[in-house]
């Protein structure tokens, strides 16, 4: 583990910038790492093709955290992964990525991907932010307590490609907060009996040509928050989902 900011697996380093290639940690257990700068699994740019894979983690602060490298501002982080985790208890975000927070123009981490991720007892879930084609594939969130400050399964900024498929989000208040992201794709994500909110998408500009697929709101009836100018092509299919018919109807 990472003494000095409390981080139990970590990929590279802030002074070596080769980074390492292909690195594995399979099969592991997190407990109790809580505190504003602990972190679970932490990505530093140089990093390719790191990946964890069937994670226990309990009560910890964070899952994933990643920033750009001050000292070497276009360095990037690339096809990392966290794969077959299981989270139980999350005290702050759940996933913290700026790719430009210590002041990089570039988007400094590319291809991401969580897979097979189960979240239980966390309450605020996910900020991308500055990343490039980052996929959530499979993730399960249930024993929810929502959090009004970050509502939001994720907020997502300035993130090309970004992809989400097959998400089972029970008890949240808001779905997607999205903002610059040309081109994204949520598809068969189902929205589970929201608490206090009904947004399961909220369109702050910049989403040019995004899709919405075959997702479904289950105890409850979604809605869809534009506070400004709607993205030019987002498209919602079957359903728009300001319809208030609960299947597609063909003549």
């Amino acid at each position: 583990p990472d003494a000095s900011t409390r981080t139990a697996i970590k990929f590279g380093n802030t002074t070596h910038r080769v980074g390492p290639f292909r690195c594995r940690v399979l099969g592991a257990s997190v407990s109790q790492y809580k505190g504003s700068s602990s972190r679970a699994v932490m990505f530093e740019p140089g990093a390719e093709e790191a990946v964890v894979r069937n994670l226990q983690a309990d009560d910890i602060e964070t899952l994933l955290y990643f920033s750009d490298n001050s000292g070497a501002a276009t360095l990037l982080a690339q096809k990392c992964s966290i794969e077959e985790a299981v989270i139980n208890g999350c005290a702050g975000r759940l996933v913290d990525v700026h790719g430009g927070r210590n002041g990089s123009t570039t988007k400094t981490l590319v291809k991401l991907t969580l897979r097979d991720v189960r979240v239980y007892g966390a309450s605020k879930l996910m900020q991308i932010r500055q990343a490039d084609k980052v996929k959530l594939l499979r993730v399960l969130v249930d024993d929810h307590t929502v959090d009004v400050t970050e509502p939001y399964f994720a907020t997502v900024i300035d993130v090309a490609g970004f992809r989400a498929h097959h998400c089972y989000l029970d008890g949240l208040r808001a779905g997607f907060a999205m903002t610059t992201c040309p081109s994204f794709y949520v598809s068969r994500c189902d929205f589970v009996d929201f608490s206090g909110g009904t947004v399961v998408l909220q369109d702050n500009g910049g989403n040019t040509n995004a899709r919405w697929r075959y997702n479904d709101a289950i105890g409850f009836t979604w809605s869809k928050d534009t506070p400004g100018t709607a993205s030019t092509g987002l498209t919602e299919y079957p359903l728009a989902i300001s319809s208030t018919s609960d299947f597609l109807t063909v003549s």
